[in-house]
């Protein structure tokens, strides 16, 4: 009748699909079933199977005269289960257990003394049949004690009661049919597993009634304590967790034994509700936001604690707010940190150089190129990216560099991790491509649900405003999203600037990075991104000079700077002109259709080629000498000193002179041709161009 509620019928099984495949376990042999249960159930099964077994092989023996050979095979067996026992049955801390020692040893005395007799005079022979009842009694107490699984008797009376509440709501769920199989209890929350109604329930059913699990609960376990996730293998089965209080409500202490020793391994991001590590790689972009306070830098410093322990990579800190500078100069484990917003211009413009020039020299032969000490990963975080690159407090250019680093520098070992408070595009990267290229999303706690979405899209059904504890985040790899809270181990700045200290003292890495694009011009100074790169200590901030070893040092090997605030870039605006109006977002924006103008002016290739000329003699030196088969462009670089961008711009000048030629990869000199004449000659014309042009 029309209004009237009408529980569906739930007492008909669901009707077989024709040709469906049948589960192997079904056509199984019943001995085969049964042998499986009696290993599930072998502390009741194997104090019954022992006299059985004793006495059928007691009955052969006798049957066919063997009772000297039992006797003997049992001493022997007897004997070495005395001798190797206490190795065999040991603690953690590598004693031995001798109740269990004595336990064992007794047992195979025991069996031993009655196969010997039986096996003689036969098991049927005087006392032998209840003297082995009573032993196979006395021995399987404790046995049944030592192997029932702990807390049995609990588990049970506690999945009595889950299933006594689930069928007493599970109509009204509209989850008629389910049942509890499994309920575990834990610290802080319960665990049920839930059978549902092959073909009729899944997982969007269970997920849609978890306001109506809440409601049932009344007080036991509030709004948002409740979560339903998919049961592992199983389809029609689910997992119900629920919780009487936050289980990640104690402080995290990061264990130094959890970092990975490379940029492959993957890193600890925290501690999940259910008190497993949660890892992820380490060779991925990442977003991370929340709102301040919520625990973004302790997610950098972490982060920071486990990257400066891998060879096999180097970090870039872009840091606007200066919070975390101090600490990573004392400890001179991270190669370069940035508190200069045309300093972060200038280093993002770098990085597409040296992008562009890993893409076009940095052949592996694999599609996506693996890190090395020599070749490390590079990782660009940036604390705060809206000072750098949102609409309303950044520039235009940065977030151009950003979006070309984001996009292709995944394949050539350069990442980004961007922080920021609040996640939308204008606030913080500008163009939605950005953000796309940055897969793994962090959310800590925001003011607002909606504010959640930038980090994980609009489809997250949980709440990041609700996050309690500072250093509580939801996590989402690409298209997989965990479920459940998690934390982040502690990090405070002492322990930041201890651990990376012990990084930069303890971990073998070339002492100085050789970039790809060192020896193009970088437009700056007359200096390449390689003397750029080198000296980038001289240009932090004069008020973080004091606290900067790695200051002094480059101090001492190139001199005082001449300018305390840095050395101007070319692509500043002119003085007195705002960077973000005018002509400088006019001329940003013609940069935006035309792609990164990483070409260096000619002044600037000039001066280059002008401070080569020990590294030039050095290369004419080594290509000359080569014998056939040739020589390779990276055994040039090895012994000129040249980048590998830089090998590759002299033997071009050299193929077009006609004083080299490439066979298979290798570069033979032509003979009669002197290779330093013709550098020298390509250099006197390039100077007589330039002149003219000037």
């Amino acid at each position: 009748m029309p209004g009237t509620d009408v529980e569906p019928r739930q007492d008909r099984a669901p009707v077989p699909v024709p040709g469906m495949p049948q589960r192997k376990r079904e056509s199984e042999a019943a001995p085969l079933r049964a042998w499986r249960s009696a290993r599930r159930n072998r502390h009741v099964s194997v104090p019954l199977a022992v006299p059985v077994a004793a006495w059928t092989a007691a009955e052969i023996m006798h049957a066919f005269g063997m009772g000297g050979y039992a006797g003997i095979a049992g001493l022997v067996l007897a004997g070495n289960i005395w001798y190797f026992a206490p190795r065999k049955w040991t603690g953690k801390d590598g004693l031995p257990r001798w109740p269990e020692v004595w336990y064992a040893r007794a047992s195979a005395a025991a069996l031993w003394l009655w196969l010997w007799a039986a096996a003689s005079a036969g098991p049927s022979a005087g006392p032998l049949a209840p003297l082995l009842v009573a032993a196979a009694t006395a021995w399987g107490i404790p046995w049944y004690r030592h192997k029932r699984p702990r807390g049995m008797k609990k588990r049970e009376r506690l999945l009595r009661q889950w299933q006594a509440f689930w069928e007493g709501h599970a109509h009204a769920w509209d989850l008629g049919g389910s049942r509890v199989i499994d309920a575990e209890e834990k610290r802080a929350q319960i665990r049920l597993r839930v059978q549902l109604q092959p073909g009729r329930q899944s997982l969007q059913h269970a997920k849609g009634a978890v306001h109506l699990i809440e409601s049932a609960l009344q007080d036991y376990s509030g709004i948002g304590m409740v979560r339903v996730t998919g049961a592992p293998g199983n389809a029609s089965q689910v997992e119900v967790f629920l919780k009487r209080e936050n289980p990640l409500r104690d402080v995290i202490e990061w264990d130094p034994a959890l970092a990975p020793r490379s940029v492959h391994d993957p890193a600890v991001l925290g501690v999940s509700e259910t008190s497993d590590l949660v890892r992820a790689p380490q060779r991925t972009n990442a977003f991370v936001n929340g709102k301040t306070r919520s625990g973004k830098s302790n997610h950098l410093a972490l982060r920071l604690v486990q990257l400066t322990g891998c060879p096999d990579d180097r970090q870039v800190v872009i840091d606007l707010k200066k919070r975390s500078a101090r600490p990573l100069l004392k400890a001179s484990a991270v190669d370069c940190v940035i508190t200069d917003r045309d300093e972060a211009r200038d280093m993002l413009r770098m990085l597409c150089a040296e992008i562009a020039a890993r893409s076009r020299d940095w052949d592996t032969g694999e599609e996506q190129a693996l890190a090395t000490p020599s070749s490390p990963a590079l990782h660009v975080l940036v604390d705060e990216v809206n000072p750098l690159a949102s609409v309303t407090a950044g520039t235009a250019e940065c977030a151009r560099y950003l979006a070309i680093g984001a996009s292709q520098g995944s394949g050539l070992e350069v990442y980004y991790e961007v922080y920021t408070q609040y996640g939308a595009l204008e606030e913080s990267v500008q163009t939605e491509q950005t953000r796309a290229n940055l897969p793994l999303r962090a959310c800590y706690a925001t003011e607002t649900a909606e504010h959640g979405a930038f980090a994980l899209g609009d489809g997250w059904k949980h709440d990041a405003s609700k996050l309690e504890e500072k250093g509580e985040f939801l996590l989402k790899l690409g298209p997989r999203a965990r479920d459940e809270r998690i934390r982040a181990p502690h990090v405070p700045h002492r322990l930041l600037e201890e651990i990376t200290a012990a990084n930069a003292r303890d971990v073998k890495r070339p002492p100085r990075l050789q970039l790809w694009c060192g020896g193009e011009p970088s437009g700056i100074g007359g200096l390449t991104w390689q003397e750029w790169w080198d000296r980038r200590w001289l240009r932090i901030d004069p008020a973080l000079r004091s606290v900067s070893p790695q200051y002094a040092e480059a101090a001492e090997e190139f001199g005082e700077p001449e300018a305390p605030s840095g050395s101007p870039s070319a692509a500043a605006p002119p003085p007195g002109e705002d960077p973000d109006t005018g002509a400088a977002v006019a001329a940003a924006i013609a940069r935006e259709t035309e792609g990164p103008d990483l070409a260096p002016t000619a002044a600037a290739e000039a001066a280059v080629r002008g401070t080569g000329t020990t590294r030039r003699e050095k290369f004419a030196a080594a290509l000359a000498s080569a014998a056939p088969p040739g020589i390779t462009r990276g055994a040039l670089a090895e012994a000129s000193g040249y980048s590998p961008s830089l090998v590759s711009a002299e033997l071009k000048r050299l193929a077009e002179r006609g004083a080299a030629v490439s066979q298979d990869q290798r570069w033979l000199p032509v003979p009669g041709r002197d290779v330093l004449a013709e550098l020298l000659a390509a250099k006197a014309g390039d100077d007589a161009l330039l002149h003219l042009v000037s």
